[in-house]
């Protein structure tokens, strides 16, 4: 999971060229990790 993890963040940089990471949100069936990447800009 963790190696998958790493993984699809540093795809996320190469073909995206965003800041990625990955949050943990709250949801019905309880945590879920979820990719979020944006352009760097608040």
């Amino acid at each position: 999971m963790r190696y998958r993890l790493v993984f699809e963040l540093l795809l996320c940089r190469r073909y995206t060229r965003m800041n990625c990471g990955y949050v943990l949100t709250n949801a019905s069936q309880g945590s879920v990790l979820t990719l979020v990447c944006t352009t760097g800009i608040p």
